[in-house]
């Protein structure tokens, strides 16, 4: 009797643990992680989050280990993960799963697996401390080096709008630091920037000096005239700096400045003092 009931309790108890495991977010949304290289990071939001034992990604529907997080103590429902990949591991994209004690977990995250030296990779080391995370995830822009955060101080066009005609616009982008930009992304004004996989990015081109972005941007000739977007700029997956745009017919050309003219009149006389001998 006693192991029927100790039985019944342990199944209640890991019920219990499985519901309490709640993840709401993670930072960053898309993880780079290096075959067989570097570890990147992954941090997760939530609540009983120290139920989860370990991440693994997912490989024709079977949980496996090609790549695989280290769960490191949860704090006040935040907790970091490791994230290593096997040599072998397939590359691209993998959906991850978070082992319970009574099974596995979605993770809001996506692992790409890249060759080792991808520089998109976080080799470097965790991308943000718990409380910067924790903003993140809450949509609030911040960067983690913020003595050289990229700014927008002028757009070609100006103000920046894009007919709903269905052919590209190249964008200029001015201002100081973009040369740090790893990312340009685009969204409705009013959702939240939170992105999957390549949602929403742009092809974009650094100027020399990293002073200019040139960004590639397309409005679909169903797109309504009065929508209004961002552009998103990124600094390994951070957003930076935001750039309203407006779905619009172009503004006209400024007019031609007004040049007088006079008719010619007669020329002018100028004596020359004599010269001395």
């Amino acid at each position: 009797m006693k192991c029927i009931f100790g039985a019944c309790l342990l199944g209640w108890m890991v019920g219990v643990s499985l519901a309490e495991v709640r993840m709401e977010s993670a930072v960053p949304a898309v993880a780079y992680v290096e075959a067989g290289g570097g570890q990147s990071w992954l941090i997760l939001r939530g609540s009983g989050l120290e139920g989860i034992r370990e991440i693994r990604s997912l490989v024709g529907g079977k949980t496996t280990d090609h790549v695989i997080g280290r769960p490191a103590p949860a704090q006040a429902g935040v907790r970091e993960f490791v994230l290593l990949a096997r040599p072998d591991a397939p590359r691209g994209t993998l959906e991850l799963v978070a082992q319970t004690a009574s099974g596995a977990l979605a993770v809001p995250a996506q692992a790409v697996v890249v060759e080792p030296g991808d520089p998109r990779a976080r080799a470097a080391g965790k991308p943000a401390d718990l409380n910067q995370a924790a903003r993140e995830a809450r949509g609030q822009p911040i960067v983690v080096d913020r003595e050289q955060v990229p700014q927008v101080t002028a757009t070609v066009p100006s103000p920046l709008r894009v007919a709903p005609d269905g052919r590209p616009v190249k964008v200029q982008l001015r201002g100081k630091n973009l040369g740090r930009v790893t990312d340009v992304r685009i969204r409705k004004e009013g959702e939240e920037p939170r992105y999957r996989g390549r949602q929403g990015q742009l092809p974009f081109r650094r100027h020399a000096g990293g002073e200019g972005l040139e960004v590639d941007v397309v409005a679909g000739r169903s797109t309504p005239l009065g929508s209004r977007y961002v552009i998103d700029l990124l600094v390994e997956q951070y957003r930076a700096v935001s750039v309203p745009m407006e779905i619009g017919e172009p503004l006209p050309p400024p007019p031609a400045p007004e040049v007088e003219t006079r008719e010619p009149g007669a020329p002018r006389v100028i004596e020359l003092p004599p010269q001395a001998p």
